[in-house]
């Protein structure tokens, strides 16, 4: 995947933006305490509400119709 294609607040020690495969918990970590930013790519959720229960099946629809994505649940 081109890198410019895709949103990722991860970057690797050598610049470049971490895919979703190479994200470790300490980026999710990083992500919580800086509070970065999510993108069209990227779904980030601090609580498990019924809300969000409901919102998961198209959180992932909507990552299976792009390139890829990612929904962390902290």
């Amino acid at each position: 995947m081109n890198e410019e294609s895709f949103y990722s607040p991860f970057i690797s020690e050598g610049g470049k933006k971490k895919t979703i495969g190479e994200i470790e918990f300490s980026d999710v970590q990083e992500m919580m305490e800086k509070h970065l930013e999510e993108g069209y790519q990227l779904e980030f959720k601090r609580e498990v509400s019924s809300t969000v229960k409901r919102k998961i099946p198209n959180i992932i629809a909507s990552f299976a119709n792009e390139k890829e994505g990612g929904l962390f649940l902290a």
